[in-house]
């Protein structure tokens, strides 16, 4: 793919889930943008396997799956949002910090909590609780400096534009939970995300890199204070891949909010706890 077709696939896919109401509109768009995707995800190396995978459906009470993909999208990265944008992250969790009653633990790396487990064969010999997983992500998502990228719908409104999914293979969840459902939300910067329900009772978050898969299983009240957050590092992405002006200090953070979209954000990579 030349620079030309790749900046129109950009453009197209800014109108496809960008704010301007997307392309239900312009079938020849969606035409472009289906053929474009096809001709990218072609000469894409390192992509998922191909095998097939057996359909995975919701839990009881949650959406259902959704069958959005798109591949690895490289939206121009916004002018910094003005305060009241990063004071809406920051009053969402900080009513989720103070929320809630007792702490409940659960598995987690603390070296820098916020990049999730990098998977498969990490140790998990630290616990997080809630409010470790609401403070982590405030302090990548309020960081002065983050700007929101996009935000990916998880209804499935994509569907009909952005190819079959039914191929991928799901990958394993941290600590080798076992999955009630998993399925793919659409490919970004080369890495493949997922959203899962572990049988235990956890939602997860996974990003499949060439560098290594990263995730995290959160209990579902995590969810509901919008603290489920999986943050990959620019070392993780390709420098071709990468959001225009992302530098080597910088990490896309996917987070799963509560309201059940997937916000993904550019922000400063957090310091390594001590």
């Amino acid at each position: 793919m030349d620079a030309a077709s790749r900046r129109e696939l950009d453009a197209l896919r800014r109108r496809a889930w960008g704010a301007g109401g997307g392309l239900d509109d312009d079938p020849a768009a969606q035409a472009r943008l289906a053929e474009l995707e096809a001709e990218s995800r072609a000469e894409s190396p390192g992509g998922p396997p191909t095998p097939d995978v057996t359909a995975v459906t919701a839990a009881p009470g949650m959406p259902d799956p959704p069958t959005v993909d798109a591949e690895d999208p490289h939206p121009q990265r916004p002018a910094p949002p003005a305060p009241p944008r990063r004071t809406g992250h920051r009053a969402r969790l900080a009513a989720a910090l103070v929320g809630g009653a007792a702490a409940v633990t659960l598995a987690g790396v603390l070296l820098a909590p916020l990049l999730g487990d990098t998977l498969p064969g990490a140790d998990h010999t630290e616990l997080r609780t809630i409010e470790d997983a609401v403070r982590d992500a405030t302090m990548f998502l309020d960081a002065p400096e983050a700007v929101t990228l996009f935000t990916v719908p998880l209804d499935g409104r994509l569907s009909d534009i952005t190819g079959n999914t039914a191929t991928l293979i799901p990958p394993a969840l941290p600590d080798d939970r076992d999955s009630e459902w998993i399925t793919p939300a659409g490919r970004y910067y080369s890495g493949q995300l997922w959203r899962a329900r572990a049988d235990t009772d956890e939602l997860c978050l996974v990003v499949e890199l060439a560098a290594g898969t990263r995730g995290t299983c959160l209990p579902e009240e995590a969810h509901r204070r919008n603290a489920l957050l999986v943050v990959i590092p620019a070392s993780d992405i390709p420098v071709d891949a990468r959001p225009e002006g992302m530098t080597e200090t910088d990490a896309v953070g996917f987070w799963w909010r509560a309201d059940d979209n997937v916000e993904v954000v550019l922000a400063p990579l957090p310091a390594a706890a001590p």
